[in-house]
């Protein structure tokens, strides 16, 4: 699915860091009894997107690990970055590359221990 916007971007000499919004995939308005919220989307008042983080590791170009956030709704998908979910996509995905890291350090150890 194709990003919406790029809230943000970080590079270490290793790693790329994204922050994306994508259009969602199923909003659920099930609180907006009245129906304004719909509306404010429906004018364009406020946005409504799923957020993405992504780790990529630059020599291969994996992707190593993301995180989500569906039905966020704001003014700007460049609010996000005050949001609180935002500092925990950038933790989830962090931790999730981290994990896969490992996981690969792991697996060629025991592949060269066999």
């Amino acid at each position: 699915m194709a990003a919406i916007a790029t809230i943000w971007n970080f590079q270490t000499a290793a790693f790329s860091f994204e922050c994306i919004a994508l259009p969602c995939s199923s909003l659920c308005l099930d609180f907006d009894d009245s129906g304004e919220v719909g509306d404010m989307i429906d004018d364009f008042s406020v946005v409504a997107f799923d957020a993405q983080v992504k780790v990529t590791h630059k020599d291969s170009g994996a992707v190593i690990g993301t995180a989500f956030l569906c039905d966020v709704i704001l003014g700007d998908c460049g609010e996000f970055l005050e949001h609180p979910g935002f500092r925990e996509l950038v933790r989830e995905s962090v931790a999730n590359a981290r994990n896969t890291l490992d996981s690969l350090v792991v697996a060629r150890i025991s592949k060269l221990a066999a």
